[in-house]
């Protein structure tokens, strides 16, 4: 009480958060809608750069794209994505899983899903 400030901050738990990819069905037919993933998360407790990397995966785990790593610090991303794989051609439609990576002193994963049609 009085004339005392206090600010309440999260210690510890997950440096890697609120990682998501929307819409969760995802079309890219040119139509203009939905066209484009967009992978999205929240990185807290980063001071210095460090890489994050988004692995691409199908159901039977072979990697069928890698994003461009991007070297962040504490913030909120987005990287989108428009269905095609390294060579330029639409994946399959599908489920399929991404793996994000945080490259820090503690390394951290998480994994989700979407589907692609079209």
């Amino acid at each position: 009480s009085g004339d005392a400030l206090s600010v309440r901050t999260p210690i510890g738990g997950d440096l890697l958060r609120q990682v998501e990819a929307r819409p969760s069905i995802f079309t890219p037919n040119g139509d203009g809608r939905n066209d484009l993933l967009t992978f999205a998360f929240q990185l807290r407790e980063i001071t210095t750069p460090s890489p994050v990397t988004l692995k691409l995966f199908d159901l039977a785990g072979h990697l069928v794209h890698q994003l461009p790593s991007m070297t962040v610090q504490s913030g909120q991303f987005e990287q989108p994505w428009d269905g095609r794989d390294g060579a330029g051609r639409l994946l399959a439609p599908g489920t399929y899983v991404y793996k994000i990576t945080l490259h820090a002193e503690q390394q951290e994963h998480q994994l989700g899903s979407f589907a692609l049609a079209y």
